[in-house]
């Protein structure tokens, strides 16, 4: 109950972080504290010091004190300011416009080939994140695979929850029984997230290395890569493929709990993965789409956002955006207020020279 009620109070605020300020407030205090201390041993040393302190015009401690407490509390509510209390709602409606994409991740084990570094799942997941800071109004959703495929997400306008999903892509998404590729299965699954009643406004951008295992494998029933890609082009689909490997290959980094350092097959053999380009390209071609191999300056990905700038966009649904209204104003004026007060507080009590001089008057 306690930890409830506690988030609850922090929720309120934007910057929780400037409540770290507050420690400021007894270091202030004391140094006040020190100097009322040391200002009255000087006076004490010249006599009375309530006689010393009124003939010379001296400062009030007790208004002193006042203005201190005034100070402190304008600072306080001058750090609630700056944590920004928000409270209340306000209901805005936003009208986008775009396509919907689906984003086919291969994360099988040649993924982790380190031909293109850190390693190919590596330049995937950066180019992803790449691409989200340019996306405005596309719907999306996220699919990794391997001999499966697996939908994270909906299709959504919220790039940040599909940007946190990208730590997690990796192989440990599947056993060790769903492992290998079978780019018909990704290709078909990521089919199946689009509007079957609209022919257009559709886009899947698939990052492989190409190979896939699934026709020579007893295991699997999985369709053609080629023909899959042109049953989706019948429903509208545009399939754009990016080739994350390079052509002479590369073992495969064991991450499996053995003491071989790269992966082998059933045989024992050390495996070698290779880029297949003429797959990829297939593909992309019986839907209109194009091919890309990877880059180092990842061009291919900006290349695949201006094309799907340019084609023709859907309104996607509205928006329904609830957000807390910002309320630091008023502990501000708050704040203000008292720091005016504090100014118009005089900390010196009239001498008892002007108090004669008003008697004579």
């Amino acid at each position: 109950m306690t930890n409830v009620v506690l988030d609850a109070l922090l929720e309120i605020w934007a910057e929780p972080w400037a409540f770290w300020m507050l420690a400021l407030v007894p270091v202030v205090l004391m140094v006040f504290a020190i100097a009322m201390r040391q200002r009255k041993a000087a006076l004490a040393l010249f006599g009375n010091l309530a006689l010393v302190s009124r003939m010379a015009g001296g400062i009030d401690g007790g208004r002193r004190v006042v203005k201190a407490v005034v100070l402190v509390a304008a600072n306080v509510f001058l750090v609630l300011a700056a944590a920004r209390p928000q409270w209340g709602s306000e209901l805005q409606l936003a009208q986008q416009e775009g396509v919907d994409i689906a984003l086919l991740i291969d994360v099988s084990y040649s993924m982790l080939a380190q031909d293109i570094r850190p390693s190919r799942l590596d330049w995937a997941r950066h180019g992803i994140s790449g691409l989200l800071n340019r996306l405005e109004g596309d719907r999306i959703t996220l699919i990794p695979f391997t001999r499966k495929a697996l939908i994270l997400y909906p299709l959504t306008l919220d790039y940040g929850a599909i940007r946190t999903l990208l730590p997690n892509l990796g192989p440990e998404l599947f056993s060790e029984d769903e492992q290998g590729t079978a780019l018909g299965e990704a290709i078909k699954t990521a089919s199946r997230v689009f509007d079957q009643q609209s022919r257009k406004y559709k886009v899947i951008i698939l990052m492989s290395d190409g190979e896939d295992q699934a026709k020579s494998d007893p295991r699997t029933r999985a369709p053609d890569p080629v023909e899959q890609a042109e049953a989706a082009a019948d429903q509208g689909v545009v399939i754009y493929t990016v080739g994350i490997a390079s052509p002479k290959g590369e073992l495969i980094p064991n991450s499996k709990n053995s003491g071989d350092r790269f992966l082998k097959d059933s045989q024992g053999s050390v495996v070698r993965t290779r880029l297949d380009e003429d797959k990829l390209r297939r593909i992309a071609l019986a839907t209109g789409g194009a091919y890309y191999r990877t880059t180092l300056a990842q061009d291919e990905l900006d290349e695949i956002y201006d094309d799907i700038s340019s084609m023709e966009k859907k309104e996607q649904q509205s928006l329904q955006r609830t957000h807390r209204e910002d309320r630091y104003p008023v502990p501000l004026a708050i704040c203000i207020f008292l720091l005016v007060i504090e100014m118009l507080v005089p900390d010196r009590r009239r001498s008892l020279s002007d108090q004669t001089g008003d008697v004579r008057a």
